[in-house]
C-alpha cells in the first residue's frame, strides 16, 4: 500500500484537485470475488492506532482518504472522517491528537517531525471561522476541524485544511 501511495504522491496532481484514494481488502472466500471498500476502523487499524472508544462508537464506516494538490506543487496527503455525534467526536478527536502524526507516516508514507525541539502540543486556531486543532513544527504539520457537524478534515498543511473545508462542509 505505501509503495503505491507514494507512486501516487510522486505522479502529478493538479493545483487544486483532489486524488481519492481507494482501500479495499480482498475477500478471504474464493466465492465472493468482489473486494470490498474498508472501514474507517479498518483504516486505523492498517496503521496500527487504536481509536479511543469514544471516538470509535460514533465513527461512520466509510470515510474518504486522497491527496491535495497544493499551489507550491506539493501533494499533501487528508482523509475525512464521518460522525454520527459531534460532541463525543469532539472529545475522541482529544484522544486521538497525539497519533494523528503518525497515521501519516504510516499509512501516507510522510515523515512527521520527532527530531529536536520537545513535543510540541496541538493548539486551537480559527481559519475561515473553523476551530482548527493544529500542531507545526519546522517542516511538518498536522490539523483538523469539523468542516460541519459530520464530517472532520484532518490533513498535514493548513492550505490543503483551508480549501478542504470549504469542499467538505458542503456534504
Amino acid at each position: 500500500i505505501s509503495q503505491a501511495i507514494t507512486h501516487d504522491r510522486q505522479t502529478s496532481v493538479t493545483e487544486g484537485t483532489i486524488k481519492n484514494l481507494s482501500f479495499e481488502s480482498t475477500p478471504s472466500s474464493e466465492t465472493v470475488a468482489t473486494p470490498a471498500t474498508i472501514s474507517i476502523n479498518q483504516f486505523f487499524a492498517l496503521a496500527n492506532i487504536s481509536v479511543p472508544n469514544l471516538l470509535s462508537h460514533t465513527l461512520e464506516n466509510s470515510f474518504m482518504a486522497g491527496l491535495f494538490g497544493e499551489t507550491s506543487g506539493a501533494v499533501t496527503p487528508f482523509v475525512i472522517l464521518k460522525v454520527s455525534d459531534k460532541d463525543i467526536a469532539v472529545a475522541g478527536m482529544l484522544d486521538l491528537e497525539n497519533y494523528l502524526p503518525s497515521l501519516f507516516e504510516k499509512v501516507f508514507g510522510s515523515t512527521p517531525e520527532t527530531t529536536g525541539a520537545p513535543k510540541t502540543k496541538f493548539r486551537t486556531v480559527v481559519i475561515n471561522g473553523h476551530d482548527v486543532r493544529i500542531i507545526e513544527g519546522k517542516s511538518s504539520t498536522t490539523a483538523y476541524a469539523f468542516a460541519n457537524p459530520q464530517s472532520i478534515v484532518v490533513t498535514q498543511s493548513k492550505s490543503a485544511l483551508e480549501k478542504l473545508l470549504i469542499l467538505a462542509e458542503k456534504k
